[in-house]
């Protein structure tokens, strides 16, 4: 989502187009029936303003150099349905991650090779994000349309720690409102949690974009009468059953 990419969201009536990402490295793509009356944005937080994979990456070298070999979507897809539902709801990602290297075969002494050199690089990969290219002047063509943003993400950290991350981009002023999972009590896409964001926003659902990545958040924005908006779409790599996994966090 480039300032290009804005103007034709909120002005051409498009049946169908496809632009640059937001950062101008990734691929949105849109349709619809008539003009895209677009009023106000919801959108991800990671992997839409910046780029969240250089953790996975590193992790999965680290896994290989131990004789783990496996591919990067499947093991995270596995990781991201079984495990990390918890941890945006509150749990430890260490312990969370733990059990995980548990159920993939890992011995304890591979476990605390991984861990351990892992904690530190993890903390420079989250300490040192960086928008991507275009970010921030996407956000201000916005804040010209008098488009306003909030984000609204399913994560491990609180509101004020989003902020303060925020802060280290430089774009911290660009939101009307951070919604968290960890503290909304339920995560994505459970459609409270897009009814909280949009009320943040003070306007109609149906004049709302959901700007994110994942198949089920973007489906979940649908069904709660938002206009849905991919960004680097990632669709399932197989069914997940959301009747039966549920999407609030634990009391």
């Amino acid at each position: 989502m480039n300032a290009d990419w804005v103007n034709s969201v909120c002005v051409e009536p498009l049946a169908r187009r496809t632009g640059n990402a937001l950062g101008g490295e990734r691929q949105i793509t849109y349709r619809s029936a008539k003009r895209l009356a677009i009023a106000g944005i919801v959108m991800e937080f990671a992997g839409v303003l910046y780029d969240d994979t250089a953790w996975q990456r590193w992790l999965l070298q680290q896994l290989a150099k131990i004789g783990l070999q496996t591919q990067y979507g499947p093991f995270f897809y596995v990781f991201e349905r079984d495990y990390l539902p918890a941890v945006h709801c509150g749990r430890n990602y260490w312990d969370a991650l733990h059990d995980f290297l548990v159920a993939s075969g890992l011995t304890p002494g591979q476990i605390d090779e991984v861990t351990t050199a892992g904690q530190s690089r993890y903390c420079q990969f989250e300490e040192n994000v960086r928008p991507f290219p275009g970010v921030a002047a996407a956000l201000n063509k916005l804040a010209q349309h008098h488009v306003p943003v909030a984000i609204l993400t399913n994560s491990a950290y609180s509101v004020d720690e989003l902020q303060r991350r925020l802060q280290t981009m430089g774009i911290e002023n660009r939101f009307v409102a951070v919604l968290s999972s960890r503290d909304l009590g339920c995560r994505k896409p459970d459609r409270t949690c897009y009814e909280a964001a949009v009320k943040t926003l003070r306007l109609p659902a149906h004049v709302v974009g959901y700007l994110g990545m994942k198949q089920c958040a973007l489906r979940g924005a649908t069904k709660a009468g938002l206009t849905s908006i991919a960004i680097n779409f990632e669709p399932e790599r197989k069914p997940i059953s959301w009747s039966t996994a549920s999407t609030n966090c634990p009391t």
